[in-house]
């Protein structure tokens, strides 16, 4: 749509500013990625913390056998390596391990809103030792901002919810911090000790009291 500007007081026609903010079929919580096409990116190498390292495999895991027998498909998946172009622009990214271990997380950590910052994992003005926490987290990817990028997490019900299909629903809002010391199990992939939504804008909000 045209858009009627005046930015140096002359009016003129041009388009609307590209401002990142919450649409249909970008909008979240993080189970919306997998409504549309996807690809599950396994990390490169080992990332140096066994903790992680396990934990990341075992989801991934859990996460081919829950796509096989609940949702009746083979999970599509890659190697950080094997990723390309085509794939970066046609598939929502669901991507697993931390920077040290998958180079795709690498080049969007800096740009998301929840992440790692030296040895903790940080939102806003909170944060947590990466030795044993990891952010799971839904944003428009950097690298393709009509496509989703994911960290760290499948479809966030589990075996716990399967008893009725009116509770597999999503059970995370966009964001959450897991803490590895619990292990996963049927309700949850970790202890969530902190979790929330993006605003409008893909932003942080200010952290409930």
């Amino acid at each position: 749509m045209p858009l009627l500007r005046k930015p140096d007081g002359t009016w003129s026609i041009g388009s609307p500013p590209e401002v990142l903010r919450k649409r249909h079929g970008l909008q979240g919580p993080i189970d919306d990625a997998f409504l549309s096409r996807f690809l599950v990116v396994a990390p490169d190498r080992p990332s140096g913390n066994e903790l992680i390292d396990r934990w990341v495999a075992f989801e991934l895991a859990h996460l081919q056998k829950r796509w096989r027998e609940l949702f009746r498909g083979e999970l599509p998946i890659k190697k950080a390596y094997e990723v390309n172009e085509a794939d970066i622009a046609g598939r929502h990214l669901i991507l697993w391990g931390t920077p040290a271990n998958n180079h795709l997380i690498a080049k969007v950590a800096g740009k998301l809103p929840v992440t790692w910052k030296g040895d903790t994992v940080a939102a806003g003005n909170r944060s947590f030792s990466s030795d044993h926490h990891l952010p799971v987290l839904i944003y428009p990817n950097p690298l393709s901002t009509t496509r989703y990028v994911v960290i760290n997490s499948g479809p966030t019900f589990r075996e716990s919810h399967d008893r009725t299909n009116s509770l597999q629903n999503p059970k995370l809002p966009d964001w959450a911090i897991l803490d590895l010391n619990q292990a996963p199990n049927g309700e949850s992939a970790g202890k969530v000790v902190a979790a929330d939504f993006f605003d409008e804008f893909w932003k942080l909000k200010p952290p409930k009291e």
